[in-house]
């Protein structure tokens, strides 16, 4: 299993997974996904209700941004699926799985998107994202660091490249304080 996130073009569209093998048991990982005090420890926080239908907001605290959405399939402790309706992936879908393997749980991370405008974005940031619940899942949480994000930000554009994928985009951008840059400062 790669480190990497895989990236499948699809159309105007990409898919992107991230595997993980987790030593925890699948309800600790389940619990870590789902409640929200400790899902703001590695992405964002916000009381999911697990039926499908169920509307709810992700609150990020290394951005300040919110994002409303939308439970479209949930078996709990097993899958949740959801509407991911950020600027740089509108309309998308992530999907998040686990299963008991190896006497822990493998999580798999997709995250079906209409456009590869922003995929540098997405990719790094489920990559950070995903490195910061393993170190929560071992009592060791780690805030946002915005150097990792542009690291694997350079990464996968990359990587992206060399699959042939237009990233001419350059996505959002921020120092190391996590201030957005406008696109004057993130030139210079």
């Amino acid at each position: 299993m790669s480190d990497d996130a895989t990236f499948t073009q699809i159309g105007d569209g990409y898919t992107l997974k991230i595997e993980r093998q987790f030593p925890q048991a699948i309800d600790r990982v389940w619990s870590a996904l789902i409640v929200s005090d400790e899902r703001a420890n590695w992405l964002a926080s916000g009381d999911v209700e697990l039926r499908v239908g169920a509307q709810f907001t992700f609150a990020w605290t290394n951005t300040g941004d919110t994002m409303e959405s939308t439970v479209l399939a949930v078996d709990p402790p097993r899958l949740i699926e959801f509407y991911w309706h950020q600027e740089q992936s509108t309309d998308s879908v992530v999907r998040w799985e686990l299963e008991p393997a190896n006497g822990g749980t493998r999580f798999t991370l997709t995250h079906s998107v209409p456009t590869t405008a922003y995929a540098p974005d997405l990719l790094s940031g489920w990559h950070t994202h995903v490195e910061m619940l393993g170190l929560y899942l071992k009592d060791e949480p780690s805030p946002w660091v915005w150097s990792r994000w542009r690291d694997l930000k350079e990464h996968y554009i990359e990587l992206l490249k060399r699959e042939g994928i237009d990233v001419t985009s350059p996505g959002r951008q921020f120092d190391d304080d996590g201030n957005e840059l406008t696109e004057t400062a993130a030139a210079s």
